[in-house]
C-alpha cells in the first residue's frame, strides 16, 4: 500500500483502515511513513504561526530569542523541529510502555505492530494540527484510531486496550520516579553539598543586571530586558498632583516605553519601581496616519513577581482622539 493510499484509508475510512494496514510487519515501514508527515507538520505549523501569530507564543519565542541571541524566525523553526522530534520520542516511549502493559495482560502482541498503530493513529494530528479550530475533533479522531487499531491487531476488547494504557501509564511513572529520585540523591544533592549556592545565585543576579540594555523592541516578537521606572494611576489631579484612584493604571519603563490602561491592572499594582521586566512588542496597529504610531501593545513579565500584563502605549490608537 502506497503512502497516499495509507493516508486516504486512515482519513476516509478510519473504521476499516486497519484491515489493510495490519498485513505489514516491522517498524521501518511505519517510520518511513511518518517522515513526510513530520515534514508537512513542521512546514504548515511554521506558516500558520507566521500568518496567524499567537501573542503568548510570540512573547515566549521573543524572550527565548533574546536570551539565546538567535533570530526569532530561526528559533521558531528550531522549536517546531524539536516539537516534531518530541512527537517521535513520545511514540517510541508510549509504544514501549503500552507494549509492556499488553504483555502484563498476557496479550499476544508484537512491538512492531504496536508501533505501527501509534504511527498511523497520529496521522490526523500531523495533517491538521495547524487548524486550531478543529483540535478537539482531531484529538477524538486520534484516540479512536488508536483504540480501534490496538483492538483490531490484537483481537482484544476496548476494555483491555484501556487496561494496557493504565498499566503502561503506571509503569511509566514508576520508571520516571526512579530516575528522578536517582538524579536527586546521586547528582543534585552531592552538587549542592559541594558548591556554594548563595554565591552562584549572586553571580546569576549580577549577570541578569548586566543584561539590561533598555533598548526598544521594534518588531513583533522582539523582547528586551528593562526595569520599571514609574508606576501611577492613569489620571492625576491637576490641582493637587494626587493620583486619582480607580482611573486605571499607567507605567513607564526604563527604556522610555509608556503603558496605560483604563482598567486597574493588579499585576502592575503588585510591582515596584526598579523591578526587572522582560518587555515584548506583541502588536502594531495598521493603516496609521503618517507620524501617528500610537497603539502599539507591549507584554511585560515582571521577573521579580512572575506576573505579566499586556497594555498599549497610548490611551487611544492611531487615528483616534
Amino acid at each position: 500500500m502506497s503512502f497516499i493510499d495509507k493516508v486516504k484509508s486512515i482519513i476516509l475510512h478510519p473504521r476499516t483502515c486497519w484491515d489493510g494496514l495490519i498485513i505489514e510487519s516491522g517498524v521501518f515501514k511505519a517510520f518511513l511513513y511518518l517522515m513526510p508527515l513530520l515534514l508537512f507538520f513542521v512546514i504548515t505549523n511554521f506558516l500558520s504561526f507566521i500568518f496567524f501569530p499567537n501573542s503568548n507564543i510570540v512573547e515566549k519565542i521573543g524572550s527565548l530569542s533574546l536570551k539565546l541571541g538567535v533570530p526569532d524566525a530561526s528559533l521558531l523553526v528550531i522549536v517546531f523541529l524539536v516539537y516534531a522530534i518530541t512527537i517521535v520520542a513520545f511514540i517510541f516511549i508510549n509504544t514501549t510502555f503500552i507494549f509492556l502493559g499488553l504483555k502484563i495482560l498476557k496479550v499476544e502482541s508484537s512491538y512492531g505492530k504496536t508501533f505501527q498503530v501509534f504511527i498511523y493513529s497520529v496521522t490526523p494530528l500531523l495533517l491538521f494540527s495547524f487548524l486550531p479550530f478543529i483540535s478537539a475533533i482531531v484529538g477524538i479522531w486520534v484516540f479512536f484510531l488508536y483504540f480501534s487499531g490496538l483492538s483490531k491487531i490484537n483481537n482484544i476488547s476496548y476494555g483491555k486496550v484501556l487496561g494496557a494504557d493504565i498499566l503502561g501509564f503506571i509503569l511509566f511513572w514508576i520508571v520516571f520516579l526512579v530516575i528522578g529520585l536517582s538524579c536527586v540523591f546521586f547528582i543534585y544533592l552531592p552538587y549542592v553539598k559541594s558548591h556554594n549556592l548563595p554565591q552562584a545565585q549572586n553571580v546569576y543576579q549580577t549577570q541578569t543586571r548586566s543584561q539590561i540594555d533598555n533598548s526598544i523592541p521594534m518588531i513583533i516578537g522582539e523582547c528586551v530586558k528593562t526595569t520599571i521606572l514609574r508606576i501611577e494611576t492613569r489620571l492625576i489631579d491637576a490641582s493637587t498632583g494626587q493620583e486619582i484612584q480607580g482611573s486605571g493604571s499607567a507605567i513607564e519603563y526604563g527604556n522610555g516605553i509608556y503603558g496605560v490602561s483604563y482598567e486597574t491592572v493588579v499585576e502592575i499594582e503588585n510591582s515596584k519601581v526598579g523591578d526587572q521586566v522582560n518587555l515584548c512588542l506583541v502588536s502594531i496597529p495598521e493603516d496609521c496616519p503618517p507620524g501617528d504610531d500610537r497603539g502599539k501593545v507591549y507584554k511585560a513579565v515582571n521577573l521579580q513577581t512572575g506576573e505579566s500584563w499586556s497594555i498599549p502605549d497610548s490611551e487611544h490608537f492611531c487615528g483616534g482622539a
